[in-house]
């Protein structure tokens, strides 16, 4: 799953997957604003064929929380 998180945010926002931790958030990725956030989670929805919560969505603010969020969303182990 990781892999595929790492994908999608290498996409969304034209970064490398190899520049890509955790703890990346809006703070240290260019682009990821509100409207990049938007992008982010459709696209995330469409990889993973899964709809967020609204409550969910603005816990999602580090690659870290998403893929808690994702773990949880998918019934996948920690």
């Amino acid at each position: 799953m990781e892999e595929s998180i790492y994908s999608v945010f290498s996409s969304v926002f034209g970064v490398s997957a190899s520049l890509l931790s955790a703890t990346s958030s809006p703070d240290t990725i260019l682009g990821w604003d509100s409207f990049g956030h938007v992008e982010l989670i459709e696209a995330l929805e469409r990889t993973f064929s899964v709809r967020f919560a609204p409550d969910e969505i603005p816990e999602m603010q580090n690659l870290g929380a998403i893929q808690q969020v994702l773990r949880r969303r998918l019934g996948s182990p920690g």
